[in-house]
């Protein structure tokens, strides 16, 4: 444990212990009032007026029956449109330029930083995540202070790929299974619902019943996963001492703006979310909160109802209890980004504020929205009011200084390729620019993205000479991004073209030497070519930067399989699985070796691990069965 742990942790046990010392009468002392255990759950990608909880299409009667039972916070908004960013800051209750996370897979949270959870198991609670998708994978540090965190992919059967999300109905057995083994002691479950992101494939009834508005259907199909852990919190008779919290990160444009999904723009579509919370005994029932509100403002609240210190989670945000109980007579205003378009696309990044009535973005072209007058926010005002976008250029400024002191606790690293291809398959494109690198503003640039999804898209569902042909469209205007070319050399790779995939990627390599993905991508294209000697050399390369890449591992034990070397074989894929214990296509191949070097114990390991990974496959178990029965390993 570092020295920022041990202190983290002093500090957020010294401020339990001293709340427990408090007066009886004090705010965190024990009482019918104070929540005992709490259960948060976060629908990813859902904007608050699709959901019939506030007026919209998307039946969700769970959700409902928290806000009949509870309350519902009506302007509550994300502070960025992008799922680890946003998860990050509700657990710290910091805006991204205090917590340093920007964007999905290229930043980590620092260890230094103090989490709510962290928070919660100080005070004595169990604590547990059940995640749906691999974009909160715990490599990214949103597990510090959980005890189990659950972000294990189902494995997937077509080979060199990763399963990226898992579906409400595992996340929500999961959940079951971990609360029925709950006793008397306090806890907090965190369950992460990912279906409403695209793609929209809900499983039946729900494809049917929503088949003009499938992304309503996941978010219903959702709900009814949710409805099943509260029937459990009711039938154990915890529901009424269990605090739920039931938010999102972001919502979907779903085509305002131009924008299909999300991550470009800072507009409500994809920033005002729902915030329902349930605590009769505290908050009371079937109440309405109209205050502006983020998401920053949820883990103080948290602890209040809690009974819990606040000042041990150094946060941006306030708590909602004021604004619940009237006695909040202006709510600050709340801060918004987006660095997407920078981080994705080399284009600016956008910054924002946003009060009761007036949001200003800043952006080349800067623009003012009157959202009283217009929630569409349609009609841009900077031009017709200069002095008030010059207010509020100035008030954004002084809001984002103010919460950006002190040293952000993130770092940035480049992703494992694996892990990169997982991403982008879900639309994420944080792996590198694909873009000019112009500075571009994104309202100018809103189609050529929505074309480059597109030709992403393309490549992931196996349409190749479609992809190929809009990939090769954009590089007429993007000769130099490094990615472009990357997802053409895949596409030309996967239709036989190998000779012209290895130029794409080696162009690419020449543009960006330092990403070793590229470097990986070159050195899998060589061993399609038939050249061992130049795909060894790609792939030490990549060891060179950074030896902790499983697939490297992976392929370079492949290419001493080739060559006969069983040794340096078994060390490679070892290695590979050092690094990624869930890499099935190393276990199998070590598996096999196992058995032909006569190691019977190592291969029955191994084989074992496979079927755990992988469950339909018998051959695994057999193999596992056979060697026993055959050597009694």
């Amino acid at each position: 444990m570092t020295t920022h742990s041990v202190w983290r942790w002093l500090c957020a046990g010294l401020a339990v212990a001293m709340l427990s010392c408090a007066d009886s009468t004090g705010p965190g002392s024990a009482s019918a009032e104070t929540a005992r255990h709490l259960l948060l759950v976060t629908f990813d990608t859902t904007r608050a007026d699709h959901l019939s909880v506030y007026g919209g299409r998307a039946k969700v009667p769970h959700m409902e029956r928290l806000a009949a039972d509870g309350v519902r916070f009506d302007q509550v908004l994300a502070p960025t449109p992008l799922t680890l960013p946003s998860h990050v800051s509700l657990f710290t209750g910091r805006y991204p330029p205090s917590h340093g996370v920007h964007n999905n897979g290229t930043y980590v949270l620092g260890d230094e930083a103090v989490s709510l959870t962290e928070i919660l198991r100080a005070g004595g609670f169990q604590t547990a995540a059940i995640l749906g998708s691999l974009v909160l994978d715990s490599r990214y540090g949103l597990d510090q202070g959980f005890e189990l965190y659950d972000d294990q992919m189902p494995s997937q059967q077509t080979p060199g790929t990763l399963h990226v999300e898992r579906t409400a109905e595992e996340v929500a057995d999961r959940a079951l299974a971990w609360l029925q083994a709950r006793g008397e002691e306090r806890w907090f479950l965190w369950l992460h619902f990912f279906d409403p992101h695209w793609e929209y494939r809900a499983p039946e009834p729900y494809l049917s019943d929503y088949s003009a508005t499938p992304y309503h259907g996941e978010i219903a199909y959702a709900d009814a996963q949710l409805g099943r852990v509260l029937d459990q919190l009711a039938q154990r008779g915890w529901l009424d001492d269990t605090l739920v919290v039931l938010t999102s990160d972001h919502g979907e444009s779903l085509d305002e703006h131009g924008e299909s999904t999300h991550g470009l723009f800072v507009y409500d579509a994809t920033l005002r979310i729902p915030l329902l919370m349930r605590h009769p005994g505290r908050l009371g029932e079937g109440r309405t909160v109209d205050s502006l509100a983020s998401l920053v403002d949820v883990a103080p609240t948290i602890l209040e109802v809690l009974g819990l210190p606040g000042s041990a989670l150094p946060a941006a945000g306030r708590s909602l209890l004021p604004a619940l109980q009237g006695e909040e007579d202006e709510p600050p205003a709340v801060f918004l980004e987006s660095w997407a378009p920078r981080l994705d696309y080399g284009w600016s990044e956008l910054t924002a504020i946003r009060d009761a009535r007036w949001k200003y973005i800043r952006a080349p072209r800067p623009e003012l929205y009157d959202l009283q007058a217009d929630p569409l926010e349609l009609t841009d005002l900077a031009a017709a009011e200069p002095e008030r976008a010059r207010e509020y250029a100035g008030k954004l400024e002084a809001l984002e200084s103010s919460i950006s002191s002190g040293h952000p606790t993130a770092e940035r690293q480049q992703l494992d390729p694996q892990v990169r291809k997982a991403l982008e398959s879900l639309g994420y494109l944080s792996t590198g620019r694909v873009g000019s690198g112009s500075g571009a503003d994104p309202k100018d640039k809103v189609m050529e993205m929505e074309a480059i999804q597109d030709a992403v898209g393309m490549v992931f569902h196996r349409r190749y000479d479609e992809a190929i042909l809009g990939l090769e469209t954009l590089l007429l205007n993007n000769p130099d991004s490094p990615r472009l070319r990357q997802h053409l050399g895949n596409a030309l790779l996967q239709t036989g073209r190998i000779h012209e995939a290895i130029a794409e990627f080696e162009r690419s390599v020449q543009l960006a030497p330092e990403d070793f993905g590229l470097r990986t991508s070159l050195g899998s294209a060589y061993m399609r070519a038939g050249d061992p000697a130049r795909a060894e050399r790609s792939f030490l390369a990549v060891l060179a930067v950074n030896a902790h890449v499983a697939e490297v591992h992976h392929n370079l034990g492949l290419l001493a399989q080739g060559r006969g070397d069983t040794e340096a074989a078994m060390a490679s894929y070892e290695n590979a699985l050092a690094e990624d214990p869930t890499l099935l296509r190393a276990a199998v191949n070590l598996g096999l070796l196992y058995e032909k070097a006569a190691r019977p114990r190592d291969a029955v390991r191994m084989y074992l691990r496979v079927a755990q990974l992988e469950p339909q496959n018998v051959r695994a178990l057999f193999s596992a069965a056979f060697l026993l029965v055959q050597n009694g390993a």
